[in-house]
């Protein structure tokens, strides 16, 4: 076989190749590429580097070739069209969405609201093949507005999707179907099928394990797994395609069947399988392997399996090239190729026991840097949980699920014997996982590490992989314990190298203002912002409604390294500033509660405090005069008296943050300035935060020709129902030649120092700055 075992570097360079044409101009990945080749002509490989070149050299273009084909031909506004459904509508309270293929060839991500209970039950009848008459508005998706979060608009760029697609109507549909549209119909039969014959949570399981379907696991439990890093198992992958194929094979051949036969059936159900479970990267790499070693023996080729995945990561990204951006991809690569690689380690294993440890440790320290990158942390008990969980469902509960779903379609009264059983095993191994999941301490936050981090990263570990083959088991000790300290001093080391900040985050129509100091120095956090609740029929709720806390925060928190927030303000009571609290107090560390004197004033304030002092938290009530001492230290300039208003009540904060003078107002309004200033005559301020999102009931022209501010930040929500910030307000910001900044134009206001030097960043919605 031509470069028999060598195809790996030609997949390394073409990986290289789709790197470097998207993160131009950074040189890393040419830098990268340049060091393989020189590393195979220093190993008298001078073949095999041509044609690592070429694949470099073939992939380079042809990546720029295919981005460029990914194009819009429409607008942005209304549009009436007769499209496609292309994927089967999810339903989530009173939301539908669903993929649609206009008739000009054009995927739009689709969403309807549905206006009553009974339009949802008709909304049912939509189906994949459907062709239907659409109305509604063409709208761009959103970039990540803070950083760090989740970019929708590049998630759907690399599905070839540009638009989303609000309807206000669906006209008249007629029936269709390609042989994928009927596959995907099956497969929405076969979840329907398993809901009505399981219990609720146990279908949810079912359903990932069998057709590749997660959205039915409670979350909850889907979080645990995360949190334990054992969610993996809930995903189709190599194993059930191995387990699948394995069967099949022996029943075939038992039927009579001959072998060449039986591995031309297989490999020509392999794509079917791979669709049938959702098509997702770890089932179609598993079964490109799966048939690319099935037919390699009909050619009595006995082709490695390092080849194998090699020549499916080259197929798979020949035909999509974006795949490589996918995380189930990635860590489905990643993992699959560190177990090959290590066969020499796994050799020397004596028993189950240690083989079940050693492929363990190996796919948690191949997938460990891919986790910190994109979720930002990891739990010291993965490598435990792995080995508990992993042959749980691999020899138990995945088996059994078979069995159930077989002695289901036999027989109903059979089958419910194994139904109980099996939700009660699920049942079982939920609770197990929440355990541990909920236990303190072992959860290791490390932020969104750097490329060169992330690259030292994987080369200590390559490293350790490379010891522990070359070295007796009794002697695997050692290295593993020096390259958990080099990992662990690399990323103390991140912490400590970054820069403190000033964040004012998006979060809508209301205000969240993030302080990081340098290096390993505390934050705080001015605010949590809300979201007003409308109330809603049953029937309308969200399986996960959108929490500011759980959502943007958090993981906001999480991406800067950040286990704790030493002190949480609150200025004052209003839902649009406080309304997350107590979301945050309970999922989040807090050390220290500020509120303003004269706080409790309604039943959500009386929570926050009563829920803050249950948990231990300290809490302080200031007013004008007093002052937060430490690294950065915070001057309360606000409130005096108890007055009507909760606005001009607001706790008011004056702190000197790299180099510049800033002031946080909350919703303090007119007469509340006016009051500030008489005591306050000489106090100037560089940045402020313009109080009440911009309304003009604030920011008065003798408040701003006293405080003199050179820069006025608004967190207001994208056309909000408010009209804020006001033109009055901007009127007088530009009177007084402030710059504006402004949180619905231009995403997050984050300003970012190491000493008295720092520079403002935005995050702006779409690809420039509106003005």
């Amino acid at each position: 076989m031509f470069l028999r075992g060598q195809w790996a570097y030609v997949a390394i360079s073409a990986l290289l190749a789709i790197v470097s044409a998207t993160s131009f101009p950074s040189l890393l990945p040419f830098f990268i590429f340049a060091a393989l080749l020189f590393f195979l002509w220093l190993q008298h490989k001078r073949k095999l580097a041509f044609i690592v070149a070429c694949s470099f050299l073939f992939m380079l273009p042809y990546f720029h070739w295919y981005d460029q084909q990914n194009k819009t031909n429409y607008h942005e506004g209304m549009l009436s069209a007769k499209g496609k459904v292309i994927s089967s509508p999810e339903i989530d309270g009173d939301l539908m969405t669903f993929a649609v293929e206009t008739n000009q060839g054009e995927k739009l991500t689709a969403r309807y609201t549905l206006k009553t209970k009974q339009e949802m039950k008709s909304t049912n009848n939509i189906r994949p093949g459907d062709i239907c008459n659409f109305s509604g508005k063409l709208e761009k998706p959103k970039n990540n507005t803070n950083e760090n979060a989740f970019n929708y608009k590049r998630y759907l760029y690399f599905q070839q999707i540009h638009w989303l697609y609000k309807l206000d109507k669906i006209g008249h549909c007629t029936y269709k179907p390609s042989w994928k549209d009927h596959l995907e119909n099956y497969r929405q039969k076969m979840i329907e099928w398993i809901h009505h014959k399981f219990p609720e949570k146990t279908a949810g399981f079912v359903l990932a394990l069998t057709v590749g379907y997660q959205n039915n696991i409670p979350e909850e439990d889907l979080a645990a797994y995360r949190k334990l890093g054992i969610v993996h198992i809930l995903s189709i992958s190599g194993l059930h395609v191995s387990i699948l194929i394995a069967s099949l094979y022996f029943f075939l051949l038992r039927l009579g069947i001959s072998k060449e036969q039986t591995i031309m059936i297989l490999i020509c159900f392999l794509p079917f399988y791979a669709l049938l479970t959702g098509g997702a990267p770890p089932v179609v790499r598993a079964s490109l392997m799966a048939a690319l070693i099935m037919g390699g023996t009909l050619f009595k080729q006995n082709m490695p399996l390092s080849d194998s995945i090699s020549f499916s990561f080259l197929l798979m990204t020949f035909l999509d090239p974006y795949e490589v951006f996918h995380l189930g991809f990635q860590l489905s690569y990643a993992v699959t190729f560190s177990l090959i690689l290590s066969r020499q380690i796994f050799q020397k294993c004596r028993n189950s026991l240690q083989l079940l440890a050693a492929v363990s440790f190996v796919a948690q320290t191949a997938s460990l840097p891919i986790i910190c990158y994109y979720f930002y942390q990891f739990s010291l008990l993965s490598f435990i949980m792995n080995i508990m969980f992993v042959p749980l469902y691999t020899f138990f509960l995945l088996p059994l699920t078979m069995i159930t779903l077989i002695l289901t379609v036999i027989s109903s009264s059979i089958g419910s014997i194994f139904v109980s059983l099996l939700h009660t095993s699920f049942t079982l191994s939920s609770k197990t996982a929440l355990f541990f999941s909920n236990l303190p301490f072992f959860m290791i936050t490390t932020g969104k590490p750097t490329v060169y981090l992330f690259l030292l990263q994987c080369v200590i570990f390559i490293a350790v992989f490379f010891q522990m083959e070359h070295k007796p088991m009794k002697k695997w000790g050692k290295p593993i314990l020096c390259s958990s300290l080099l990992t662990a001093l690399l990323l103390i080391a991140g912490k400590m190298t970054m820069p403190g900040e000033v964040t004012v985050l998006d979060v809508g129509q209301g205000d969240s203002i993030f302080i990081r100091e340098p290096g390993l120095g505390n934050s705080y956090l001015i605010d949590t912002g809300g979201m007003a609740v409308f109330e809603k029929e049953s029937w309308q709720m969200r399986k996960k409604p959108f929490s500011i806390a759980l959502d943007v925060l958090i993981p906001y928190f999480q991406s800067k390294g950040v286990e704790e927030i030493e002190i949480l303000f609150l200025t004052h009571g209003d839902y649009d500033h406080i309304g997350e609290s107590l979301t945050l107090i309970k999922q989040f560390r807090v050390n220290k509660l500020v509120i303003p004197k004269y706080f409790s004033r309604e039943e959500l304030e009386k929570q926050i405090v009563k829920e803050a002092k249950n948990r231990g938290i300290e809490i302080f009530e200031l007013e004008a005069g007093d002052r937060i001492t430490g690294r950065t230290a915070f001057h309360v300039l606000s409130p005096f008296t108890k007055s009507d208003s909760k606005n001009n009540d607001s706790l008011v904060l004056m702190a000197k943050i790299g180099g510049l003078r800033w002031l946080f107002t909350g919703d303090l309004e007119e007469s509340g300035e006016r009051h500030m200033i008489k005591q306050y005559p000489k106090m100037t301020a560089d940045v402020v935060k313009i109080g009440h999102h911009g309304s003009r009931t604030s920011t008065s022209d003798i408040f701003l020709q006293t405080i003199d501010p050179k820069i006025g930040v608004i967190s207001a929500g994208r056309n909000n129902r408010f009209g804020h910030p006001h033109q009055e307000v901007l009127n007088r910001l530009k009177k007084q030649n402030v710059s504006i900044f402004r949180t619905d134009q231009m995403g997050a206001v984050q300003y970012k120092y190491r000493k008295s030097q720092g520079t403002f960043l935005f995050y702006p919605p779409y690809d420039t700055l509106t003005k």
